[in-house]
């Protein structure tokens, strides 16, 4: 059995998860929708390889669905241990 020092590590990457996949996911894809120009972090990681329009919606999209599995992968690790 995991002592809760080992499973607060599992909190903490579900945590990062969650943090990087609103900030690379959530909301450039609201900016999107909603007409203002991608910027922040997800220009930076992102803005050299000059997406055409539906890109811009399928890379975001992309990003929540990969963290989304990462933190059930997670959880599902946490319940093992």
């Amino acid at each position: 059995m995991a002592s809760n020092s080992d499973k607060g590590w599992y909190d903490f990457g579900m945590l990062l998860c969650v943090v990087v996949g609103v900030w690379l996911g959530v909301i450039p894809l609201g900016q999107r929708l909603f007409g203002a120009r991608q910027g922040g972090m997800f220009d930076v990681i992102l803005g050299d390889l000059g997406l055409t329009d539906p890109w811009t919606y399928v890379v975001p999209g992309g990003f929540i669905v990969l963290f989304f599995l990462v933190i059930i992968a997670l959880d599902a690790a946490k319940k093992r241990s």
